[in-house]
Order: structure tokens, then C-alpha cells, then sequence
């Protein structure tokens, strides 16, 4: 595959804007030994151009080479002319690599070569006289690059002008490209290149002057002043120097435009998450200016931020006079505004947890959720530690109580936050010194007014005793008004007689009671839901039956078992009847009182006086498991593209009627898995809750990658957990074995040893039990395997005690049979997994022969063999990991070079992991340290660092730990190569 995404499965594709690797009909070739690539890396770097004998010679030998360099060059273009064509005739001249003007040439195109493919695209920018199309063409080339140019060969080769030269022109395009996308307005377009180059160029000071220039146009501010600290701090400690002019410039601008000008508005800037402003919004006066306060509203609170509690029953305006008032002051907040629905009094459903509103802040602050701190109090620390100089806006919109609040308040003063809840929230009042107002009903003039502002106003004054009649119905409830006024706006020829006899006609919902009227809420949604068509009133009463916050369009065809055609137009009635909020493109929500009467009448069924109507629909039971059905399915079909080295379960097929969402590559997936993640883990608690037995166990399936590759390791031990006792509970012997798993590799990647081991051995007896040899090996395989993964180095104890059960992992290997169109149980096993076994199985068995006769020789050969069974098999997570522990074994034997080379080879591995890449950074850095290489072992530990930048969970800091430069000149053989460091995963595919 390119690395711009395309597919490539015939011919030839050479790499070079990054490590030096090749492909043939879309296989990966085997370049061999450092000194080939290095000639490789060489042609690729100057294609369709000769590059000199001498050259060569010095680039593989610097300035000893031997009396044979020549007889060896030769030799090695012999292999690699092999390599690219072999059918050719060994002894044929031309092809791919020829001779000319005294050296070899490789004579590859666009199409062939990605130097050449950039070039090509580089050339079509400059041609075109359309700064939108240039810039597109220039970001088509620079994604072509995935690291420094030849990153995988020794940095002494590649600091040669050969490369230097292709390096330079890398740097020039990205400039131009941000200086195009800048000027254009397209910061983002260029954004990702350009935040991917500088974890490399970690000392161009005119590339990390053009990151924060363009973070700071995308409106990521924050994110701008770190990336210039960052420099900074790396200037001075590394090149003893303080920013050059370019650079001190983009901060300059970053700070012109952080600052606020007293004579023009604040330009708004990310995050900017109001709500809309409610353009009928009458009354509330002396509420706004009780809010505004006797001074000015934006007022800077001595040592703490301002805080207001507008409280009140539901339904009685608080949201929609806290956005009014917070549109009113957004101008003094000129870092942001951030809004969160706590659900606090959702219909269905648990409140808001204070870390998932925490995740949602953190994630519009620039801090992505993989990377943030998995425990409330680290989140919360860190969310006050980013608002501590900023002035931004707050609103905490239905909150349940003073607990769910405390966490989301900054700690800045130059911030203010704004409450809403039924509850008095005391303890806000009393401890945190909020303002606290306790928000009424609406006075008969003001719902007046309300309703004027609304209808016509000859409408109104047409029919005063209607209108009398309806603002005595609504009891001064602006949710009732609203209502009111939409429906009859909607009926413009009947007359406003007609409504105030629907409000006289309709039942009642119990709560929230209206205070002292005969009349509540339940009369103002049952005329609403009566004049729906049937069909629109099955799908309003199956909404409140989905267990998530929102739905998407998709969830919505799979609660009406139809197509997505038909729920967009039900979904449009019920919008216009103001049941549902679009509220952003895609996703709906209902009002927690409208969802509250919905799924009063899907449990009730006799609930609204029209009941009739909607006579014939299927359960709503049987629409509940459509939705399980659909976040089930689409989550296993997501999760085969976020990990496609597992090992396919039959999931039970979905009911008729359910909607699968279907993913190209894993980008869309994990972005689904985003998305919906509050969603699966409600339809995760349903099903626990309904006793949906296979739901909740299919479910934790499907899950299981996104947890993995979002680090979600806590919350995955805690489901698995959940979903072991049903296993142990119906003692079903396969989800028990695979539960067990499962916690087993989460607790190696928490480096929880023991509890790994417990678990693993668990597996193991219910595997024998089953007679399952495939799952018996792979659970024998994960007792060894903890113990190699992470950690100090395994002792030829620890080796021995595990040795047994790799040994008969093993034998297993070769017993079972290859891939087979008949199910064993309900797994179809494949050739391919039982190679990624026994490639994980190689790290045990390449400890122990280094510890035994076989020596460092033999335990190489059989990690090099588990390797290439790893590569064919697709799991590059495991290889990657297969190499680390190769590389702490060269550091062990003293071999700190070739440890530095192997750790390379880790970081070229597709692991898709930033903690693995990382992890061998910090390798490098060690043995770089001690070979008295304090350049490389400095930028090692700087691309360990910018992998680990803003991830705040325990293998991110247990790294990061390491990386300090006093630990990292510790860390050696006494102390235990690579102790510390975070574990790998028995392997992916488990």
C-alpha cells in the first residue's frame, strides 16, 4: 500500500520518503541486509539519475571501505536486481537498476518510485495557475512522506548530501504549502502534514514558525502556544540558542491575536460550542440583568472564576435564559465558550458521569481522548491547568447535583460558568460561592408577550379570550408556550380556539406537576403526538426506547426495521412537530420531557387518548433489539477494520429490518467508534440490565479493538469483567476462555503481571476443558508471553516455569489443522492465526535460547523466523513488539549498535501504536547514550516525547518517566533494560 492510502497489488512500488522498503504486486519484499538498503536508499534518492561509484562506496563504508567494496557493490546490485525482477535472467544487464556514467541508476517513474511521484505532483502545482488546486496537489505529495527521508538507514548515511538534498526540498514544499494554505484560509487542509513533519524537524525553527501559524488560524490557540514552548525549550537545551526572527514572529502573531481589542468585537474562536441563540426570546429582563450583576458581568472574581446556579422546575426556561445571557457577555470570554448537557434529569438513563464531560471539554481543548488521564481527578486537573490563563465561558446545562458539577469548574479566574439544574445545588452556593437564581414561571403579561412573539400579532389580537385561555393552560410554563405557539403557527387558517380546546381535551403527565393549574406538560405533547401519521407515532414512542443520548440516521432505520429514506422523512414529522432536534447534521435528541412522555406510552401502550392510531406496530421490545442489533453488528464490522489480525467470531445474525453501517478502512471505523461511543456503552448497559445474555457478551467482542486503540485498558477490565460472570454464570466454556483472555492482556498492558498470569491460566483450564486446541494454545502462548512483554528483562527462572506451556503451545501449532471451510465451534481458524502464534511464541523461545547453548546467534535466528511469520500473518503490533525484545536482548549482550538498528526496526513496524514506537525511541536513547552518541540519544528521546505529547495515562507517564535524562542515564543492564517501559499484548489477533 502507498502511503498516501491507495491500494497497490500489481508492480513495483519503491519507498524512500521514509524508511527505505519495497513492494511487489502488493507484497512487502525483504530488502536484506543495512548495506544493500543503504544502496538502495541511495538509486531511490536520486531516481532516473546516476549516482557514482564512489558515492557508494562511501555511504556504505564511509572512508575505510575494504579491498572488496567493489566485488561487494556488485553483489549486492546483483540481489537487489533479483529482488525486483525475478524473472529476470541473473546475469542480464538493465532493468530496474542499470549502469551509467561510472555507477547504477534506477531508472523507476511516478508510478514506481514515491521521490518521483512527489516530484511529479510538485510540478503540477507549479503549473496550475489555481491556488486551490496547487495547494491540493502540493498536500497529495507531502503525504507521500511518513518520516525522514531514508529513516530506517544509520543516521551517518543519511545525513550524506544525497539525502540532505531530498530533506531540504521536503522542507521547502512544506513551507510553501503552509505559507498557500495559509493565505488561502485552509489551514487544516495542510495541518496534518505539517504537525506529522515536525516530530521530525524537531530543530526547524521556519517549520514549527508555520505550525503555530496555522494552529493558530485553525483556531487551536492552545495547542499553537504549546507548539512554540515546546521549540523553545528544545532550542535552549539542545543548540543553547533562543528563537530565531521567523519563529518569534509567528509568536507575535499567535499573541496579537489572543489578545482582545478594546475597539472591535473579539473574533470568535474555537471552541465555540453555544447553542443557538433563541431569536423570540422575550421577558426574563430583570433575570438578565440579575445575572449581569451590579457590576460588569465579565468581572474578574478575586482568585476564583464567576459562578452562577440558575435553578428551577423542568420545562420553565433555565437553558434558554442561560444561552441568552451567555450570547450577551460571549464577547468577553474571547478564548471560548464550552457547553455540556449533564442529563441530570434525563427521562432514561444514568446523568452525564463528570469524566465524560471532562473527555468532551479536554477533546475541544486540543487534547485528544486517547491521550487524556484516565482517572476524574487527573482530568480534572488537567482541564483547570488549560484554563488557567484563559478567559472562557462555561455552561453546565441540567445538572443533577453538586458532585457532577465540582469537577467541571476551572480554576482561572478570568473564566466564568453557568448552571442549570432542578436541584438548589446548596453546596455550590455554600462551599463555591456561586450566585445562585431560582427562576420562576412565567407572569400571565409575560406569557403574554411570550406567545405575541410568536403569532401574528392580528392573530392574537383577533382572539383574546383563545389567547387567554392557552396562557392559562401553559400555567406560565414556557415549554407548554412554546408549544402552543408552534402548533398553531403551523395551522395558520384555524383558529387559536382550536388549540385552547386541544389543551382543554388532553390527559396528564404526573410529573413535573404544574403548581396550582389543572393543567401540566402531558396535555401539550398528547395533542402533538395525535396528529402525527401512524408511522410517526411508532417511531416517536420507539425513540424513547434507545438507551443512548442521540441517535444517528442509521439507528433510527433500525429502530423502524425500514430504510434510511423513510426514517429521514418520519424523522422530519416529528422535527416539525418540535418532538425531535436535529441537533447536528446526522444525530437527533429529543427534550428530556418529550422523551420522558414517549417512553411513558411505548412501556403503557394505552397512554395517549389516540392509541388507536398507531395499532398493529411491532413491540417495543422488538425494536430495543433492532438497535442492539445494529450497534452490535456495525461494531464488529468497524472493529475488522481497526484490528484486522483478530480472529473472526460468527456473531449471531441481526433481526430483519437492521440497518449495518459498512466501513472502506479503518480511519471511517475508529471515527464510527468515536462517535457513537456513548451509545455502545449505554446499549453495553441495556444489555446487561434486560438480561440480553449474548448481546452483552457479542457486544464486549466487537468492542474490544476500539478499547485497545483508544486506550480505554480500565473501562476494558471492567466490561470484561461484567461479561465474565454471565459466561461463568451459564458456564459457557468459549466466552469464558476468551473473557479470560482478554483480562489477561489488559493487565499486561497495565503490566499487571500476576493478575495477567491468573487470568491466562484460567484460559488455559477452561480451553482443556473445551477441547478447543486453537484456544488452548493461544491461551498457553499468553502465560509465557507476559512475562517478555514490558518489564525488566525475564530471568531464565521466570523462562522455565512458562517453558512448558509455550513448548506445548507449540506442539499444538503443528497439530491443528489449516484453514478449513468447516466452523470449529463457532470460530473458523485460519492458517494465518496459527502463524501469528507461533511468531509470538518465538519471543519465548528466543529468550530461552539466549540463555541456553544456543547463545545470542540462535535466539536471533528464531526471532527473525517469528518475524516474518508476524509480517505474513498482518500483525504488525506483535512484530513491532517481537523487535523491542529483540533489541533489549542485543542491549543485554552488550550489542548497543545493532540494538539501535533493531529498535529502528519497531518503529518501522505498522503498529499503528504511538506507546510502541515510543517505547523503542526510548531504547534507542539509552543505548545511543551509553555508545557517547548524545545527539541521536537527544533526538530519540525527542521523538519518544512528541508520541507521548498530551497523553496522560500510566504506560504514557511510566515512559515519559523514563525518558527524564537523569533516569534515562540509569537505565542499563543492572538496572534492567527496558524496566518500566509499557507491555505488549499476547498478541493482536487473540
Amino acid at each position: 500500500m502507498e502511503p498516501d492510502g491507495r491500494d497497490r497489488t500489481e508492480g513495483l512500488w519503491l519507498t524512500t520518503l521514509g524508511p527505505v522498503r519495497g513492494w511487489r504486486d502488493g507484497v512487502e519484499l525483504e530488502l536484506g541486509p543495512p548495506q544493500q538498503r543503504t544502496l538502495l536508499g541511495a538509486l531511490l534518492a536520486q531516481p532516473g539519475q546516476p549516482v557514482a561509484f564512489a558515492t557508494i562506496v562511501d555511504l556504505i563504508w564511509g572512508g575505510a571501505p575494504p579491498r572488496s567494496a567493489q566485488g561487494v557493490v556488485h553483489q549486492y546490485v546483483s540481489r537487489l536486481r533479483q529482488l525486483l525482477e525475478p524473472r529476470r535472467p541473473a546475469r542480464a544487464c538493465g532493468g530496474w537498476i542499470g549502469r551509467s556514467g561510472g555507477g547504477y541508476r534506477i531508472d523507476g517513474g511516478p508510478d514506481t518510485v514515491d521521490l518521483a511521484c512527489f516530484r511529479a505532483r510538485l510540478a503540477a502545482a507549479r503549473a496550475t495557475a489555481d491556488p486551490l488546486v496547487a495547494l491540493g496537489l502540493f498536500v497529495e505529495a507531502l503525504t507521500l512522506w511518513t518520516g525522514p527521508v531514508a529513516a530506517d538507514l544509520d543516521p551517518a548515511v543519511r545525513g550524506h548530501q544525497l539525502f540532505a538534498t531530498v530533506d531540504r526540498e521536503h522542507g521547502n514544499v512544506l513551507q510553501a504549502a503552509a505559507d498557500l494554505a495559509l493565505v488561502a484560509g485552509r489551514p487544516a487542509q495542510v495541518l496534518p502534514m505539517l504537525e506529522r513533519a515536525a516530530r521530525w524537524r524537531t530543530l526547524d525553527e521556519a517549520v514549527h514558525a508555520r505550525l503555530v501559524s496555522l494552529l493558530a488560524a485553525a483556531g487551536r490557540r492552545a495547542e499553537a502556544a504549546v507548539a512554540y514552548e515546546r521549540v523553545r525549550d528544545r532550542l535552549a537545551a539542545e543548540l543553547g540558542i533562543e528563537p530565531g526572527a521567523e519563529l518569534r514572529a509567528a509568536h507575535r502573531e499567535l499573541l496579537r491575536r489572543a489578545a482582545p481589542d478594546a475597539t472591535r468585537p473579539t473574533p470568535t474562536v474555537a471552541p465555540a460550542q453555544l447553542p443557538a441563540d433563541l431569536r423570540t426570546f422575550t421577558g426574563r429582563e430583570a433575570e438578565l440583568a440579575w445575572l449581569s450583576g451590579p457590576d460588569d458581568p465579565a468581572a474578574v472574581r478575586h482568585g476564583s472564576p464567576q459562578l452562577l446556579v440558575v435553578t428551577g422546575m423542568g420545562g420553565v426556561g433555565k437553558s434558554t435564559l442561560a444561552v441568552r445571557f451567555a450570547h450577551r457577555v460571549v464577547g468577553h470570554y474571547p478564548d471560548g465558550q464550552l457547553h455540556v448537557d449533564l442529563r441530570g434529569f434525563a427521562p432514561a438513563g444514568d446523568p452525564l458521569p463528570p469524566a465524560d464531560a471532562l473527555r468532551g471539554f479536554l477533546e475541544a481543548l486540543g487534547v485528544p481522548d486517547r491521550n487524556q488521564p484516565t482517572d476524574l481527578d487527573a482530568k480534572a486537573a488537567l482541564y483547570r491547568t488549560l484554563l488557567a490563563d484563559r478567559r472562557v465561558l462555561v455552561l453546565l446545562d441540567n445538572a443533577r447535583d453538586d458532585e457532577q458539577v465540582r469537577p467541571l469548574l476551572p480554576g482561572g479566574a478570568g473564566c466564568a460558568v453557568i448552571v442549570t439544574s432542578r436541584s438548589p445545588l446548596g453546596g455550590l452556593v455554600a462551599i463555591d460561592g456561586a450566585r445562585p437564581l431560582g427562576l420562576d414561571l412565567l407572569t400571565t403579561a409575560e406569557a403574554h408577550r411570550y406567545l405575541s412573539a410568536r403569532l401574528d400579532a392580528d392573530r392574537i389580537a383577533a382572539e383574546p379570550t383563545a389567547v387567554a385561555e392557552i396562557v392559562e393552560a401553559c400555567a406560565g410554563l414556557p415549554l407548554a408556550l412554546a408549544m402552543c405557539a408552534a402548533r398553531a403557527a403551523v395551522r395558520p387558517t384555524l383558529p387559536l380556539a382550536a388549540t385552547a380546546d386541544e389543551l382543554r381535551a388532553g390527559g396528564a403527565l404526573d410529573a413535573p406537576a404544574l403548581p396550582g393549574g389543572d393543567y401540566d406538560v402531558r396535555t401539550v405533547l398528547s395533542w402533538s403526538y395525535r396528529n402525527l401519521s401512524p408511522a410517526a407515532a411508532g417511531l416517536f414512542r420507539d425513540l424513547a426506547r434507545h438507551p443512548g443520548p442521540d441517535l444517528a440516521l442509521g439507528t433510527v432505520a433500525s429502530l423502524l426495521a425500514s430504510d434510511r429514506s423513510t426514517a429521514r422523512s418520519l424523522l422530519g414529522e416529528l422535527i416539525d412537530a418540535n418532538l425531535v432536534d436535529e441537533h447536528r447534521p446526522g444525530r437527533f435528541r429529543s427534550h428530556d420531557l418529550v422523551r420522558a412522555y414517549a417512553l411513558e406510552l411505548s412501556r403503557t401502550g394505552s397512554a395517549s387518548p389516540v392509541s388507536d392510531v398507531v395499532a398493529g406496530t411491532d413491540t417495543g421490545d422488538a425494536a430495543e433489539t433492532r438497535v442492539l442489533d445494529h450497534y452490535l453488528h456495525t461494531a464488529a464490522a468497524a472493529a475488522l477494520q481497526v484490528n484486522r489480525a483478530r480472529i473472526d467470531y460468527a456473531v449471531t445474525p441481526p433481526a430483519p429490518g437492521v440497518t449495518v453501517v459498512e466501513f472502506a478502512d479503518q480511519p471511517t471505523a475508529s471515527a464510527w467508534f468515536e462517535a457513537e461511543w456513548a451509545n455502545l456503552a449505554a446499549a453495553f448497559d441495556l444489555a446487561e440490565r434486560s438480561g440480553y445474555d449474548r448481546y452483552l457478551l457479542e457486544l464486549l467482542w466487537a468492542i474490544n479493538p476500539y478499547l485497545h486503540s483508544s486506550g480505554r485498558w480500565r473501562p476494558a477490565i471492567e466490561y470484561a469483567r461484567r461479561a465474565l460472570t454471565v459466561a461463568d454464570r451459564d458456564q459457557d466454556l468459549w466466552w469464558q476462555g476468551y473473557l479470560h483472555r482478554s483480562l489477561g492482556r489488559w493487565h499486561v498492558l497495565l503490566q499487571e503481571r500476576g493478575l495477567s498470569q491468573w487470568h491466562h491460566e484460567r484460559a488455559v483450564e477452561v480451553a482443556r476443558a473445551a477441547q478447543d486446541p486453537l484456544r488452548l494454545a493461544y491461551a498457553l502462548a499468553g502465560v509465557g508471553i507476559s512475562y517478555v512483554c514490558g518489564g525488566p528483562l525475564p530471568t531464565r527462572a521466570e523462562l522455565a516455569a512458562v517453558l512448558g506451556a509455550a513448548q506445548e503451545a507449540r506442539e499444538l501449532c503443528t497439530e491443528i489443522d489449516q484453514p478449513t471451510d468447516q466452523p470449529t465451534d463457532k470460530v473458523r481458524p485460519a492458517g494465518r492465526f496459527v502463524g501469528i502464534l507461533r511468531g509470538a511464541l518465538s519471543m519465548i523461545f528466543g529468550w530461552w535460547t539466549y540463555y541456553g547453548p544456543g547463545g545470542l546467534a540462535g535466539a536471533e535466528s528464531e526471532f527473525r523466523r517469528g518475524a516474518e511469520l508476524l509480517r505474513e500473518g498482518g500483525d504488525s503490533y506483535t512484530e513491532a513488539w517481537l523487535w523491542i525484545n529483540l533489541a533489549r536482548m542485543l542491549e543485554h549482550a552488550g550489542e548497543d549498535a545493532r540494538a539501535v538498528e533493531t529498535y529502528a526496526l519497531a518503529v518501522a513496524a505498522p503498529s499503528g501504536s504511538d506507546e510502541v514506537r515510543a517505547e523503542a525511541f526510548a531504547g534507542q536513547a539509552d543505548c545511543q547514550h551509553r555508545l557517547g552518541d548524545v545527539e541521536g540519544a537527544g533526538r530519540a528521546r525527542s521523538s519518544a516525547e512528541a508520541l507521548l505529547a498530551g497523553s496522560h495515562h500510566p504506560v504514557a507517564e511510566r515512559l515519559r518517566l523514563r525518558l527524564r535524562p537523569t533516569a534515562g542515564a540509569g537505565i542499563g543492564i543492572e538496572a534492567g533494560v527496558g524496566a518500566g517501559v509499557a507491555a505488549g499484548p499476547p498478541t493482536a489477533a487473540a
